[in-house]
C-alpha cells in the first residue's frame, strides 16, 4: 500500500500525449478504446478541443470483439473515416486492453495503409505509461514515417544573407501554456532567428509545411519528449540542436547555443552545462517537465542565485513497471539533469518528506496540499497533471525572457 496515492493524481497517460502531439498536424488519430473514452484523451487533457478541431476518434472496442480479436470493424471503419475526411495520414494508438489482448496494430495499419495509400503510424501505447513517451514517439515516429514514404528528405542549406531559421521541437499544451509558446515566438524572431516549424502546439501551418522541417539550421529542444526526435534528426540529416528555454539570464546563453549550433554544428544542453557548480545544498525545488523546469532553474540561479534541484517527469511516474518500450530511457535523461536531480519515482509520503528540506516549492497548485507550512510556494499549472486546474495557474510570471517577478514576492532568500 505504500504506493497509494490519497491526494496526487497521477498524470496523463501516454494515449493523451500522442492524441496532443498530433493534434494540428492533419492527420486522423484513432485510438483503439471502449466508447465514451475520448472524453479522457481529447477533453479532459486537450484545451483545444473546444477552440480548434481535429480528427480524434475512438474505436468503440467491444467486450466481445476484445474477446473474439475481431480486427475487421476496426479497419473498415477506419478506412470509412478516412475516405470522408481524407486525412494527411493516419495514427493508430493502443489502450490498455488491446496492450493485455496482444493486437497487432502493426499489421493493422500496413493493411490500412494498403487499402487507403496513406502514410499509416502505429505509436505503441498501452495506457500505462505517461504522456511524455506518447509525445516522444508520436513526434519521432511520424518523422521517421515521413522519411520513409520520401516526404522528409535531407536538403542543402541556404546560403542566402537571410534570418537563419530553426525548428522548436517538443511543445505541447500538456506542458507549456499558449501565453508561453506566443512569447517564445516573439523572442526568436526579434532576435534574428526565424522558426521555420513549431511542432506541435500553436502549429499555424499546412501538412506541407511540417515536411519542410529539414530546412532549419538547428532545432531548439522545449521538453525531453522532443529529444529522441531532435536526435534522430542530426543522426539523419545533421541537424545540430540546443536544449533549453531562454527565461531570464539564461536567454543569451541560449541564442549564444543557437548561434553556434549553426555556424559550429555543435549540440549543446545548456542547462545541464550551467547548473550548481558550485555543489551548494539547493534550497528550491522544481516538479515538472525536465527541460521546462531545468531552465527555470538555471534562470534562478544565475538572476537570483538560488540553488536549486528539480524533479521531473519520467517515464516510470505513473507505475514501476519495467517496459520493454521506453524511448525516454534514463540516457536522455542524463543529458537534461543535473547531479542534483532526480526522476519523479517517489509515492506521496515520500515526496512530501522531500518537501521539508527546501524553502521554496514550484510545481502545481495540487502539490501544495501535501507540502509544509513552512514551504513558500510558487504554483506552476501543469495540464498533465491537475487538468483544467492548471489553467488558473499558467505561470505568465515566466513571459520571456524576464523570470524577475516570478520570485520577487520571496525575496530576499
Amino acid at each position: 500500500m505504500e504506493d497509494l496515492a490519497i491526494v496526487l493524481p497521477s498524470y496523463a497517460a501516454d494515449t493523451s500525449g500522442v492524441a496532443s502531439a498530433l493534434y494540428e498536424l492533419g492527420g486522423l488519430t484513432v485510438i483503439h478504446d471502449a466508447s465514451g473514452c475520448n472524453s479522457t484523451y481529447s477533453t479532459f487533457d486537450e484545451p483545444r478541443w473546444f477552440t480548434k478541431e481535429s480528427a480524434i476518434f475512438i474505436s468503440g472496442l467491444t467486450e466481445m470483439e476484445a474477446i473474439l480479436g475481431q480486427d475487421e470493424r476496426l479497419i473498415n471503419d477506419v478506412i470509412a473515416a478516412s475516405q470522408a475526411i481524407k486525412p494527411k495520414f493516419i495514427t493508430l494508438a493502443g489502450s490498455p486492453m488491446p496492450h493485455l489482448l496482444g493486437t497487432d496494430f502493426k499489421a493493422i495499419a500496413n493493411i490500412i495503409e494498403e487499402k487507403t495509400s496513406l502514410p499509416t503510424i502505429n505509436i505503441p501505447t498501452n495506457g500505462i505509461n505517461t504522456y511524455a513517451q506518447g509525445l516522444a514517439d508520436a513526434w519521432r515516429i511520424l518523422m521517421q514515417k515521413l522519411q520513409t514514404a520520401k516526404t522528409l528528405k535531407k536538403t542543402e542549406k541556404k546560403t542566402k544573407t537571410e534570418k537563419p531559421s530553426i525548428n522548436l521541437l517538443g511543445t505541447s499544451p500538456l506542458d507549456q501554456s499558449q501565453e508561453l509558446i506566443a512569447s517564445l515566438k516573439d523572442f526568436i524572431g526579434k532576435n534574428d532567428f526565424n522558426i521555420q516549424t513549431n511542432l506541435s502546439f500553436d502549429f499555424q501551418g499546412k501538412f506541407q509545411d511540417l515536411t519542410r522541417i529539414t530546412l532549419a539550421k538547428a532545432n531548439l529542444v522545449l521538453s525531453a519528449s522532443a529529444l529522441p526526435l531532435a536526435q534522430w534528426l542530426y543522426e539523419t540529416f545533421e541537424q545540430p540542436y540546443v536544449v533549453g528555454w531562454p527565461f531570464g539570464h539564461l536567454a543569451k546563453e541560449v541564442l549564444k547555443a543557437l548561434s553556434k549550433a549553426i555556424n559550429d554544428q555543435k549540440i549543446s544542453y545548456v542547462c545541464a552545462e550551467m547548473r550548481n557548480k558550485d555543489n551548494t545544498k539547493p534550497t528550491c525545488l522544481l516538479i515538472g517537465e525536465s527541460v521546462l523546469n531545468t531552465s527555470i532553474a538555471c534562470a534562478l540561479e544565475l538572476e537570483f542565485n538560488i540553488k536549486t534541484k528539480v524533479i521531473t517527469i519520467s517515464n516510470n511516474s505513473n507505475n514501476r513497471l519495467i517496459t520493454s518500450h521506453n524511448s525516454l530511457s534514463d540516457n536522455i535523461f542524463n543529458h537534461i539533469l543535473s547531479a542534483d536531480d532526480c526522476q519523479l519515482r517517489e509515492n506521496e509520503s515520500a515526496i512530501a518528506e522531500i518537501f521539508s528540506q527546501f524553502k521554496h516549492i514550484v510545481a502545481d497548485p495540487i502539490y501544495k496540499m501535501i507540502a509544509n507550512p513552512a514551504n513558500i510556494f510558487h504554483p506552476l499549472g501543469h495540464l498533465a497533471f491537475s487538468g483544467r486546474l492548471s489553467l488558473e495557474y499558467p505561470g505568465d510570471d515566466l513571459l520571456l525572457p524576464s523570470l524577475s517577478t516570478f520570485f520577487r514576492r520571496s525575496l530576499p532568500c
